[in-house]
C-alpha cells in the first residue's frame, strides 16, 4: 500500500562544498515542536496515535522497522524499513510502532505542542512483537 499519507520523505536538497554538507530535511508545514531522539537497538517507541497531530519523524542515524495503521478506516497497515537519510509523515489517526534495528538518532517534527495536561496520544499497539538481536536480517 503507497497511499499519500504514507509516502516516504527524503532530503529535499543536499548541497556540498569546503564547509562541509548542508542537508534539506523538510521545507514545508508549521511545526510547533521540534525534538531530537535517541533510542538504543532493539527498543521500541511509539504505540500510539494522535487525533489532532501530524508527526514526522526523520532519520539522522540508524535504522527503524516501522508499522503504520489507519486507525479510522479499513486498518489497513503497511510496513517498512526506515533508515538513514529517510522520513515518514504520519497524518492524524494513523498508528505508529517503531522497532529500533540499532542504535539511533531521529527528529520528531510535531505540528502541535505537546500538552502533558491534555495529551493527543492514545494507546495502540499493532501486535507486532519487539525486534529481537537474533530476527534482524543481515
Amino acid at each position: 500500500m503507497q497511499t499519500e499519507a504514507f509516502k516516504p520523505l527524503k532530503f529535499y536538497s543536499k548541497q556540498t562544498d569546503s564547509r562541509g554538507v548542508f542537508q534539506g530535511i523538510i521545507n514545508q508545514g508549521t511545526w510547533q515542536e521540534v525534538n531530537v531522539v535517541h533510542t538504543k537497538a532493539f527498543q521500541m517507541r511509539g504505540g500510539h496515535f494522535h487525533r489532532h497531530t501530524t508527526e514526522v519523524i526523520f532519520m539522522m542515524t540508524g535504522r527503524a522497522k516501522v508499522i503504520l495503521t489507519q486507525c479510522d478506516e479499513a486498518k489497513q497497515r503497511v510496513t517498512f524499513t526506515l533508515a538513514e537519510g529517510e522520513g515518514i509523515k504520519i497524518p492524524p489517526y494513523t498508528a505508529h510502532d517503531f522497532n529500533y534495528l540499532e542504535d539511533s538518532i531521529h527528529l520528531q517534527l510535531l505540528d502541535l505542542r505537546f500538552d502533558p495536561d491534555e495529551q493527543d496520544l492514545f494507546p495502540f499497539l499493532s501486535n507486532s512483537p519487539s525486534i529481537q538481536p537474533e530476527s534482524i536480517p543481515t
